[in-house]
């Protein structure tokens, strides 16, 4: 859309100096929208058919009244140069501090000691 309505960063190419938001302004006046990619992103949770159901045994209760009664766990994947990387912690419903974390290359509990 830049290059259609002739603007340019420099005076050297003959075309007219415009920012962003002089773009943007024509083309809501014209009713147009930018065509916008689509992020796709990795799926790293999935539902096999026939797997086993674990029950909700917390039923949206995030209140306790006593430390170390419920743990809640959970897994991000940090990306880095390298790669990713996998972060597993586990908070204290009570007292909501982390009590015990592992990270690795792989999403692998089978390492992971608290």
């Amino acid at each position: 859309m830049t290059a259609a309505l002739g603007c340019s960063g420099n005076w050297s190419s003959g075309g007219v100096r415009c920012c962003v938001n002089t773009v943007a302004k024509v083309m809501q006046e014209a009713g147009l929208r930018a065509r916008t990619k689509r992020v796709r992103r990795r799926t790293t949770t999935g539902s096999e058919p026939g797997g086993v159901v674990v029950p909700n045994l917390l039923k949206q209760r995030f209140t306790e009244e006593k430390p170390n009664q419920v743990w809640l766990t959970d897994l991000a994947y940090v990306p880095t140069q390298a790669g990713f990387s996998y972060l597993c912690t586990v908070e204290d419903l009570y007292s909501r501090r982390i009590v015990g974390w592992a990270s690795g290359r792989e999403a692998n509990y089978s390492n992971s000691t608290f």
